[in-house]
């Protein structure tokens, strides 16, 4: 792992490394890896009621048969969510990106999205921290812009929106323009264009999520 976050610092010896072939048995225990640390970290904060904010204060007033059970699912949602979240995100980056430059080797690719998965996983953590130490909900953590959403609009899609958009998520897009421009001599307006693209897309579909969770209430 730190030799990936250190390869997002130093794009020509990420490049060497993902044009050097990978066997099947070495890139399953890296990614694997990074599923299980993905699925731990949710799990620890669905244990802890992190997101659990929107329904919580309605499920205080049920029986608690059905708060046990509402606990239960949503533990469950967040294990699911922790193993699906770096599947969807690798998957998704690597079709944009293939489709875009074709010359590229589809398996180079992927492999290339285990760089910003690593920086995203490590937001994932820092912002659990941060949660834990100033008591904040998701939307609030002072690493993305949800605040500031809060303070000017007060909508919760926008809000959502801005807690989407953190110093990680500029970082891991950074490491894939870098590797792409000056990593592997791809036109660089054409690069921006495709990262700038598909991170829009991939933020305001979260986003989209994010706040049908936030405002779903359960009702068992």
């Amino acid at each position: 792992m730190l030799e990936t976050i250190r390869s997002a610092i130093t794009p020509y010896e990420y490049k060497r490394e993902i044009r050097q072939p990978m066997s099947i048995r070495q890139y399953s225990t890296y990614f694997t890896s990074l599923i299980l640390y993905s699925l731990l970290l949710a799990g620890f904060s669905g244990y802890l009621g992190v997101g659990s904010e929107s329904f919580s204060a309605v499920m205080e007033q049920t029986a608690e048969g059905r708060w046990e059970t509402a606990k239960g699912i949503f533990l469950l949602g967040k294990a699911t969510a922790g193993i699906l979240a770096p599947l969807c995100f690798t998957l998704f980056f690597s079709i944009l990106i293939w489709l875009v430059f074709e010359e590229l080797n589809y398996g180079a690719v992927w492999r290339m999205q285990l760089m910003p998965l690593v920086i995203m996983l490590l937001g994932k953590t820092v912002e659990l921290i941060m949660m834990i130490l100033l008591r904040v909900p998701e939307h609030s953590s002072p690493l993305g812009l949800g605040v500031i959403a809060q303070s000017l609009i007060g909508q919760t899609f926008w809000i959502m929106l801005g807690a989407e958009m953190t110093v990680f998520v500029i970082w891991a897009a950074w490491s894939q323009y870098r590797l792409l421009y000056k990593g592997m001599g791809f036109n660089r307006r054409k690069v921006f264009a495709a990262i700038s693209l598909s991170w829009i897309i991939y933020i305001l579909f979260t986003t989209a999520t994010s706040t049908l969770i936030h405002t779903l209430k359960v009702s068992l």
